[in-house]
């Protein structure tokens, strides 16, 4: 995976986005946000092109315009992701519809004070996730990557923190394998790390991906042989309006040996 680009918007945007929604509600801002993303469609060519080759490498077949239209979707699909933040934020987390598949896993462990990895993906909405584990009271710490120059990713950073969950933040240039994250797990806790997304200059391991070489971040699986933490892989995934469902996949641990 690519390393996090500079990020883009300014924290006035989003605000102004956020008092759209809390005074106009969902629908008005998910028509307004229509036309933000349109711009950044428009003028954004070299982010464009990249969603273009990923549906390349994952569909070869298609053509070129097909693979213009699944990249305006994808774009498209961002929205979706903002209006549930910002639903998410306003306290109004009982209007999200939430099924859940392989959660009992999760909360056993939290229950034993097993220690577990949660892997994040940003496929879907890795935010709704997190609170549907809070939903169902398990503790949570979260490492995020703290990138320079970041706007709204600070106000999201910041309002998970008001939402009583555990965040820590990593510079960009450390490890995650930091004192503190080490020493929640082997208190027998939950943290939750993104697996999909590489951070500076973060260790990775290069694999084959619809064909393809890629790189993908080697740190939950160095806290897992450090700390003999079970790794479990979690998703939202959007099912329709205001409807999620949360996936958990069967965990797996590396040995001391590997790492």
């Amino acid at each position: 995976m690519a390393a996090a680009e500079k990020p883009r918007g300014t924290t006035l945007g989003y605000r102004i986005l956020g008092f759209f929604y809390r005074v106009f509600g969902y629908g008005f801002v998910a028509l307004f946000s229509r036309f933000i993303v349109f711009y950044y469609f428009l003028f954004s060519p070299r982010v464009v092109a990249s969603s273009m080759g990923f549906y390349r490498a994952v569909y070869p077949d298609a053509g070129r315009f097909r693979r213009w239209i699944w990249a305006w979707r994808q774009f498209r699909s961002f929205t979706t992701v903002f209006l549930d933040r910002f639903l998410l934020e306003s306290g109004h987390q009982s209007r999200l519809e939430l099924s859940h598949e392989g959660l009992d896993s999760i909360t056993e462990r939290a229950a034993a004070g097993r220690p577990t990895i949660l892997w994040m993906s940003h496929l879907g909405n890795w935010e709704v996730a997190v609170h549907c584990l809070k939903r169902f009271d398990v503790p949570i710490t979260l490492v995020l990557g703290k990138l320079v120059g970041e706007r709204i990713e600070a106000l999201q950073k910041l309002a998970l923190a008001r939402k009583n969950i555990k965040v820590v933040l990593v510079e960009e240039g450390q490890d995650l394998g930091a004192v503190e994250v080490i020493k929640t797990l082997r208190d027998g806790e939950v943290v939750a790390i993104s697996g999909d997304r590489l951070f500076g200059d973060q260790r990775s391991v290069e694999v084959d991906f619809f064909g393809h070489s890629c790189r993908v971040p080697v740190g939950p699986y160095v806290l897992s042989g450090l700390t003999g933490a079970e790794i479990i892989q979690i998703f939202g995934l959007r099912q329709h309006k205001l409807a999620y469902r949360f996936i958990a996949l069967p965990g797996t641990s590396v040995s001391a040996r590997s790492v």
